[in-house]
C-alpha cells in the first residue's frame, strides 16, 4: 500500500488536514492494517488504519493496548490515543527498529525476558473479543496446532498459487509431518497446568521495536489471546535463533534458575513443534493475495528455519 493510496481515502486525508499532520512514510503493512508515519512540529507519530474487513481485529488491538498502557509494565507496549471512529484507526507513539548495538544478544535477551515476563504476569483483562484458550489450555492449543499443520496435506488445488521454487519445500515439510505430529501428546503435557497469560502471539519480524533509550516495545497485537506464555517464548526463540548459551540466559531471566529446571523439557518440545508450525505457516502465507504475501524478511526467515527441521 502506497502513501498515495492511503491518502486517496477522503476520511484519512481530511483527518490529516484538519489536524495539520503531514504524512512522511509507511513503516509497515500487513493483512489487517496500514501504518502511516505522520509529522507535525518535528513530532512524529504512527497512524494505524484498519484495512477493509479487519476493523474488529484492529479495534481489539487498540483495546488491549489501552489496557496495557495503564498496567505495569506499560513501558514495553506503545502508547496509544483514543480510537478514531472517523478513520477506523488510532494514533500511537513513533518507535524505532532496534539497532545492532541494541540487539547485542547478551543484553537484548535479558531486556526481552524481563519485558515479556512482566506482561505475562499482569492481571488478565476482561476485554470482549480476545480469543481465550481456557479452561483447558493444553487441549485447546494442541488441537489448534494439529489442525493448522494438517493443511500441509491439502491437495494441489489448495496450493496452486505457491511459487514454483517452493514446491520442493512443500514436499519436504510434508515428509516431516509424521515426526512432528507425534509430538502433540508431549505438547499437551508441557502445557498442562500452566497459568494463563495475556500473550502477544506473533513475536517475530518487526513486532519488536525500540524506544531511543533501547527499551524494547512489543507492537502489532492483532494475534493477542489468553493462553500459555510458553507459546510467546517458543515464537520469540524461533525467530531470534540465539545460541544455546544466550537462550539459556533468556530463559533463566524469565523463569529463574530453579523454575527453569522444572519446565525446561516442556519448553524444548514446544519450541521444536513451533518450528514446524512456523514452516507450515510460512508456506500458507506464500499462497495469500499479493499484499498479504510473505515479504522479503519473512522469506529469509523461512529459508533459515526450514534447514532446522
Amino acid at each position: 500500500m502506497s502513501i498515495e493510496k492511503i491518502l486517496s481515502r477522503k476520511e484519512v486525508s481530511d483527518f490529516l488536514e484538519k489536524n495539520s499532520w503531514q504524512p512522511v512514510d509507511i513503516v509497515t503493512h500487513g493483512a489487517t492494517s496500514d501504518i502511516l508515519i505522520i509529522e507535525k512540529n518535528h513530532e512524529k507519530l504512527a497512524l494505524k488504519l484498519a484495512r477493509e474487513k479487519a476493523r474488529e481485529i484492529v479495534l481489539r488491538e487498540h483495546r488491549v493496548l489501552t489496557y496495557l498502557n495503564t498496567t505495569e509494565p506499560e513501558s514495553n507496549v506503545p502508547e496509544v490515543s483514543g480510537w478514531l471512529e472517523e478513520i477506523d484507526g488510532f494514533l500511537m507513539e513513533y518507535l524505532l527498529s532496534p539497532t545492532p548495538e541494541m540487539k547485542q544478544p547478551e543484553t537484548w535477551c535479558i531486556e526481552l525476558a524481563r519485558a515479556l515476563r512482566g506482561i505475562h504476569n499482569i492481571k488478565l483483562p476482561e476485554i470482549e473479543g480476545i480469543p481465550d484458550d481456557r479452561p483447558d489450555i493444553h487441549l485447546t492449543v494442541s488441537k489448534r496446532f494439529a489442525d493448522h499443520c494438517a493443511v500441509i496435506h491439502r491437495g494441489n488445488e489448495y496450493w496452486k498459487n505457491l511459487p514454483n521454487e517452493y514446491v520442493p519445500v512443500l514436499e519436504m515439510v510434508r515428509s516431516h509431518y509424521g515426526t512432528y505430529i507425534a509430538l502433540i501428546p508431549d505438547v499437551e503435557k508441557a502445557l498442562a497446568n500452566i497459568r494463563p497469560a495475556l500473550t502477544h502471539g506473533d513475536l517475530a519480524g518487526d513486532n519488536i521495536m525500540s524506544r531511543s533509550d533501547g527499551i524494547p516495545v512489543f507492537v502489532d497485537w492483532g494475534e493477542v489471546r489468553i493462553s500459555s506464555g510458553m507459546l510467546d517464548l517458543a515464537c520469540l526463540l524461533t525467530f531470534m535463533d540465539w545460541s544455546e548459551e544466550t537462550t539459556e540466559r533468556f530463559l533463566v531471566e524469565y523463569y529463574g534458575r530453579e523454575g527453569l529446571e522444572e519446565v525446561l523439557p516442556g519448553i524444548q518440545v514446544v519450541r521444536r513443534f513451533y518450528r514446524y508450525l512456523t514452516c507450515v505457516s510460512c508456506l500458507w502465507w506464500l499462497i495469500q493475495p499479493e499484499e498479504e504475501k510473505l515479504d522479503t524478511v519473512g522469506r529469509a526467515f523461512f529459508e533459515r528455519i526450514i534447514t532446522k527441521l
